[in-house]
């Protein structure tokens, strides 16, 4: 991941804990190394306590690896395929200023992810644009063109920082992510994985790492 130092990273994040889930080793490998930008899209336009919560949560998580510049395009959570038009505009104005951009893939299963991943195709040049895991693995271990490794325990803590959100298991895909990399490489350890948008052989079954029912499938996610 060499290549990336030097450049301009925008980290679009569909909700708060995506930028994380997915590109938590990631930012740390790159803070002084390169300029990174977090958009996070959505907020929840019904409860603006739990948006404010969440977003303290984002940076508080963030602020540990010394990131603070972080963008609310206040788009409802829920709802962003039904905006599509101010989707574009945001996302063609910021993503003409930065040399990589990491977005969800287009197989993602959760909708705003996936209408975000669209609009990335559309708008990013897909020899600069980046797919990262979040809690839907979109491709397989073998599938990834570069994996990034980072200590378990301090993106444990870090995903510690979302409190709102324990409820959903988020530390269940971070130990997945530790048997998915045993199972594929023999090392027993945390890692991220990451694919250029240029490749088309994403899953045609994405995996839910943070779904109990989905562990059995990992056997065979190689």
């Amino acid at each position: 991941m060499d290549f990336l130092f030097g450049s301009k990273i925008l980290v679009i994040a569909p909700h708060n804990d995506d930028e994380l889930i997915g590109c938590w080793f990631l930012m740390q490998r790159l803070v002084g190394n390169a300029h990174i930008r977090i958009v996070v899209v959505t907020i929840h336009d019904d409860d603006q306590t739990l948006t404010a919560k969440r977003q303290e949560e984002t940076r508080t998580a963030l602020a540990r690896i010394g990131i603070s510049e972080i963008e609310y395009w206040g788009f409802s959570d829920g709802r962003v395929n039904g905006n599509t038009p101010q989707l574009r505009d945001h996302m063609s104005k910021e993503v003409a200023n930065h040399d990589f951009v990491f977005a969800p893939a287009p197989n993602d299963l959760t909708p705003d992810h996936k209408a975000i991943a669209q609009v990335a195709v559309e708008l990013v040049g897909a020899e600069r644009l980046v797919w990262y895991r979040s809690t839907w693995w979109t491709f397989t271990a073998r599938g990834a063109d570069f994996v990034v490794k980072g200590k378990f325990s301090e993106k444990r803590a870090a995903l510690s920082c979302f409190k709102t959100q324990s409820h959903i298991g988020l530390l269940r895909g971070l130990i997945m992510s530790v048997f998915e990399e045993l199972l594929a490489s023999g090392r027993f350890c945390a890692v991220e994985r990451f694919k250029f948008a240029c490749k088309n052989d994403l899953a045609t079954a994405p995996l839910n790492s943070i779904s109990i029912r989905h562990m059995p499938r990992l056997i065979f996610w190689r």
